[in-house]
């Protein structure tokens, strides 16, 4: 079941990179990948970060640069039943606690996501200090990169 949990995953964030790369978005190396450029709109896949446990091999899915606002996206996919759902009060918890950048989202692909388990997230996030969007779907991911971009 892992296996097929990472090919999920891997469309899920080739996905969300297509929206990126077709707004105008320029893909980026880690190394590359700096919060401090202000000049361009850029994003990395795979952004190493220290997680709640203190584990440095954690990686966030996509981390992205709108004109020196970082916005880390952590992408679930669940199209059959399974247990993807139950992680996400420890992506809340790394998004609150360890994700770089200025605000985080998780966008959540596919139609098995338990209600409940989501309804938590949009219950968590609004009582939130920091700004964590809840992006059910593709349409509303490109949505929310546009808002962004239109802000600054």
């Amino acid at each position: 079941m892992g296996s097929i949990a990472n090919i999920s995953g891997q469309r899920g964030e080739s996905i969300a990179c297509n929206i990126l790369n077709n707004l105008g978005f320029s893909k980026l190396t880690n190394k590359k990948f700096s919060e401090e450029n202000v000049e361009i709109i850029s994003y990395t896949q795979q952004f190493p970060y220290i997680s709640i446990y203190g584990s440095e091999k954690s990686k966030l899915d996509i981390l992205i640069n709108i004109y020196g606002l970082i916005l880390a996206i952590e992408v679930k996919v669940k199209n059959v039943s399974g247990s993807v759902d139950e992680k996400f009060p420890y992506f809340f918890e790394n998004a609150l606690m360890q994700y770089p950048g200025n605000d985080a989202g998780i966008l959540l692909i596919g139609d098995k996501m338990r209600k409940g388990a989501v309804d938590w997230l949009h219950q968590k996030s609004k009582l939130s200090e920091k700004k964590i969007h809840i992006i059910c779907g593709e349409n509303e991911f490109k949505n929310i990169i546009l808002n962004y971009m239109n802000k600054l």
